[in-house]
């Protein structure tokens, strides 16, 4: 499986897999199935509440830790408790993490951050990310941070391909990852497109399987999430072909800089409501 190299010098596997709206039982068994089919990338949050499900499956996996990336993200109202970390660690049943992000840009995400450096520095955390933050709050988080992100996670798929973001990312050591790469749960745009599912017949493949690889040979990091044995399975199988440099200008040119979901204000109020524990 390809691996990209973080700025931090560590390597993170090119795609994985997200549990978002999992609960804590499908996480274990989506997990396990990731495992077994080759994955070693995992993503899950506080907020998932699904932690608990996803460090069972890990320790039952029979694959040593240090050959598992897993990575979680804090969420707002968790950004002042000096105890998030140990808590964190606690639920998914691990001594440390490959990395943390901040889950949204609202609360006090400064102090946020500095909570994350210091368990950086204690080893509890080896790398520090973001998520849905814009290139203005980037810039705030690298005008106070001692240890930089080395990663971002936004929507991103063929329809919102996040340029200006991604040249401000790479300008400073951040890489991309993709949540929701096909759109999102009931979402059919992005594999029901007519560019996509033309592109993988040539490869004798399915159109998510061609978003994933379209991620991956444009540097991004795809964490597609599933309940299904089957859709995991089929999601890593992208490592056997590669795209040609005109499918790969078809895709690009689908890019409309338009994210299904939106960030609002009155989302970040609601945020500031939702707690973890």
């Amino acid at each position: 499986m390809k691996e990209f190299i973080l700025s931090n010098g560590r390597k993170i596997p090119s795609v994985g897999l997200g549990t978002f709206k999992l609960t804590n039982e499908e996480a274990y068994n989506s997990v396990l199935y990731a495992l077994e089919a080759g994955y070693r990338l995992i993503d899950t949050a506080n907020i998932y509440k699904d932690e608990e499900g996803v460090g069972r499956a890990i320790a039952h996996s029979n694959i040593d830790r240090k050959d598992i990336y897993l990575e979680t993200k804090i969420w707002p109202t968790s950004f002042l408790d000096k105890e998030v970390i140990h808590k964190t660690l606690k639920r998914l049943g691990v001594t440390y993490l490959d990395l943390v992000l901040l889950h949204q840009p609202c609360g006090n995400y400064i102090e946020g951050y500095k909570l994350l450096e210091k368990a950086y520095k204690n080893q509890e955390i080896r790398a520090i990310g973001l998520s849905n933050f814009n290139i203005e709050e980037i810039k705030q988080i690298l005008s106070i941070c001692s240890v930089k992100p080395v990663l971002l996670q936004v929507e991103n798929h063929p329809f919102c391909q996040n340029k200006e973001l991604k040249e401000f990312c790479e300008k400073n050591g951040i890489i991309l990852q993709s949540w929701f790469p096909f759109g999102g749960k009931g979402n059919n745009a992005v594999l029901e497109n007519e560019v996509i599912n033309k592109i993988a017949k040539k490869y004798n493949k399915n159109a998510s399987q061609i978003v994933l690889r379209w991620n991956i040979e444009n540097g991004y990091i795809p964490v597609p999430g599933s309940r299904s044995k089957e859709h995991i399975i089929e999601n890593f199988d992208i490592f056997n072909f590669s795209l040609s440099k005109e499918d790969l200008k078809e895709l690009d040119n689908l890019n409309k800089e338009e994210p299904f979901h939106k960030r609002s204000e009155e989302a970040f109020k609601r945020y500031l409501t939702m707690k973890v524990d």
